[in-house]
């Protein structure tokens, strides 16, 4: 049975430019308001985290505010031709409905992740090999809760990218970041769900797992992190991880299904310096960094807001709504 969720997508300052052999704008007016979307609730939640503040937000399966903009795009395999994909407008959730009619008898990948705040910071791969899937010409679509096969694989360096940090600069910025994923492959490295900016630490934010351990993980590299004593990201999570500007990696803070969780290598005092070069969802560039498992949503804020306990909660019920669909 499909997933209904609520969304992690907002208006959008415009789909990426570029003409479309097939293209299919899905669903039709927003839900009513009364549906409370994170990113509405959040934003009414007052404080630091207006709307000024969302940095970037991306998802394949839910819409996260009203606004009806498309979630994905994605190609179809038979012949390459791109539509955008949009959210049902009375559940939310990915419309299953247009992602079948696209794709048809042939399978479905997803080209680019659109960024659901409106600040059309994109992510994309263009390369058809590199491109997670998302529909099965067989058994339809593939993320619909059960997730019976990784969509980000380490086969085939999955990754989705822009050339810039999202507006990430220097040392000085609170930043909060939030994931929902399942991590579905050990090994003695980091496995980055999402990394914005440079190619050396620690000139770079990045959340993951800790593979050794598979615990959730933030940090400025490899050698420069914290894994945090939660529960290993084999099952289904939903992690919060926030660190003041100026601040060393042993100040920040982890959530993770909605319980704080502490630093177990908190000694880690570098400060990360963002050079503003890159912006990865699925990788860090690298295979001993790629995502291998489910990646159903991320989130950049440039605002520490993680002890906001309004604004906390409402990113915290997404994660709680979204563990128990997927269950």
């Amino acid at each position: 049975m499909a997933r209904r969720r609520r969304s992690l997508a907002g208006s959008l300052a415009g789909p990426l430019s570029g003409a479309l052999s097939d293209r299919r704008v899905s669903g039709g007016a927003p839900p009513a308001p009364t549906t409370a979307f994170v990113l509405d609730r959040i934003v009414d939640a007052g404080g630091p985290m207006a709307a000024a503040y969302w940095n970037a937000a991306y998802a394949g399966s839910e819409s996260y505010a009203t606004g009806g903009g498309p979630l994905i795009r994605v190609r179809r395999s038979s012949d390459n031709a791109l539509a955008d994909i949009g959210a049902d407008p009375v559940t939310g959730a990915l419309d299953q409905a247009a992602l079948a009619a696209h794709c048809g008898a042939s399978n479905g990948f997803i080209h680019t992740f659109y960024d659901s705040t409106g600040n059309a910071k994109h992510v994309t791969q263009a390369s058809n090999p590199a491109q997670c899937k998302i529909y099965d010409s067989a058994t339809g679509i593939l993320l619909d809760g059960t997730l019976p096969a990784p969509l980000w694989s380490l086969a085939s360096f999955t990754e989705y990218v822009r050339a810039d940090a999202c507006g990430f600069s220097g040392s000085a910025q609170d930043i909060t970041i939030w994931y929902f994923v399942r991590h579905q492959a050990s090994a003695a490295a980091m496995r980055y769900a999402l990394s914005i900016s440079g190619s050396a630490a620690p000139d770079k934010y990045a959340v993951g797992a800790m593979t050794t351990t598979d615990v959730p993980w933030f940090g400025a590299g490899n050698a420069n992190g914290n894994r945090f004593a939660g529960s290993a990201l084999t099952t289904t999570s939903s992690v919060v991880v926030s660190k003041a500007g100026g601040a060393g990696l042993h100040t920040s803070e982890c959530r993770q299904n909605g319980l704080a969780t502490v630093a177990t290598n908190d000694g880690m005092s570098v400060v990360p310096n963002i050079a503003d070069t890159a912006t990865s969802l699925g990788s860090l560039g690298g295979a001993a960094s790629r995502w291998d498992g489910d990646l159903m949503g991320a989130a950049l804020w440039a605002a520490h807001i993680i002890s906001n306990a309004s604004q906390l909660a409402a990113l915290e019920a997404l994660g709680a709504q979204m563990l128990a669909e997927a269950a």
